[in-house]
């Protein structure tokens, strides 16, 4: 049988406890300084994925903090789309089309996500021009209907880009789609 004043004195130091857990559960700026260094190593290193983990943490943290987290979130949030660029850029340098297509696609949503017009803009100049690329490889590998469908992607990405509507009038041609070429060239 438990006493009166022990009961009390179990419950007062289940509260204290609760307390204690809470308290030291929630976030402090110092938590999300630290997710932002952190993804400021990984820059440093170049391991630019693993930045962008870091940073979406620490955008995480922030929003858990509150407004004293404000600036840390927008310069974490600055951060996101230029490295998404980055990493396109040396997807394209490498040649990898595919993966560029990608990582720009994925470069322009980040910038959606967390605001940057400018690297928008830029990625969206590089789209067309890979998809038309793309096009003309598959081409010459004889995969009409997948270069039909990335000049297709390329001119909706531009519609006034001429080498894609020219390449998916040439497409038609050796399709001997003669109707189709005659429409796709009048486009052009």
């Amino acid at each position: 049988m438990i006493r009166k004043g022990s009961y009390r004195k179990h419950i007062s130091m289940l509260i204290m406890a609760l307390i204690a857990v809470s308290l030291s559960a929630q976030t402090t700026i110092t938590d999300v300084i630290n997710s932002f260094n952190a993804g400021a190593e990984e820059v440093n290193a170049g391991n630019f994925e693993a930045a962008i983990l870091k940073f979406e943490e620490t955008i995480a943290l922030a929003n858990e903090l509150g407004t004293e987290g404000d600036e840390m979130k927008a310069n974490a949030k600055g951060q996101i789309p230029a490295l998404y660029y980055r990493m396109a850029l040396d997807i394209y340098k490498a040649k990898d089309i595919t993966g560029a297509i990608a990582k720009f696609e994925a470069t322009v949503e980040a910038c959606d996500k967390y605001g940057n017009d400018d690297i928008k803009g830029k990625s969206i100049k590089y789209i067309p021009q890979l998809y038309n690329a793309q096009g003309n490889s598959q081409v010459k590998n004889g995969d009409l209907d997948a270069a039909l469908a990335s000049f297709d992607k390329a001119i909706e990405y531009k519609p006034d880009y001429a080498r894609a509507v020219y390449g998916k009038a040439m497409v038609y041609k050796r399709q001997s789609d003669n109707a189709n070429m005659i429409a796709t060239m009048e486009k052009a």
